[in-house]
């Protein structure tokens, strides 16, 4: 069903995989985890390794999973996109199974969590978290996003690239 391919054959601009294609990200273990769509993110290289680098605000219900989990999932997704993308990025797993909305199935992949249903899925080892830090943002443009009126910034999680997997039929 997946292909390990190497993080070079990885398709497409990084830009557009994050901003227009918006993976979402899950982070946790089989047991207990939670997934949201992300558009801000990254990959590239860091410390000469691969890197992988999402944003979570503190408001969101995966916040508690990114800062205790050990890896973290990126996954894109074909025929289920808009679907996942909506649900993922809409509702809370507070409130609703995001999983059984989507008829998503979960698996474990090297340490992370996974969708049988997903078109390419990058696990990631956590190997730095922080948090934006409001007096380091020199662009008042950003400060003034209605998304900061809470005061409350982003934080980042880089993940060393530790598989790639691509569906293939």
């Amino acid at each position: 069903m997946f292909k390990k391919i190497n993080s070079y054959e990885i398709e497409g601009n990084a830009i557009k995989l994050f901003k227009n294609d918006c993976p979402i990200v899950v982070f946790g273990n089989l047991d207990k985890h939670n997934g949201l769509t992300v558009a801000w993110g990254t990959l590239g290289c860091l410390w000469s390794k691969e890197i992988a680098t999402v944003y979570v605000k503190p408001t969101r219900y995966s916040f508690d999973f990114a800062n205790t989990c050990d890896c973290f999932t990126i996954m894109w997704f074909d025929e289920l996109k808009d679907k996942v993308n909506k649900v993922f990025g809409f509702q809370s797993g507070r409130d609703v199974n995001k999983e059984q909305l989507c008829n998503l199935i979960p698996f474990e992949l090297d340490g992370g969590i996974a969708y049988k249903e997903a078109s390419l899925i990058i696990v990631c080892k956590k190997i730095y978290q922080n948090p934006i830090n409001k007096e380091n943002i020199l662009s008042e443009e950003v400060l003034n996003k209605p998304l900061y009126q809470d005061g409350l910034f982003h934080h980042e999680y880089f993940g060393e690239i530790i598989g790639v997997y691509k569906k293939y039929q």
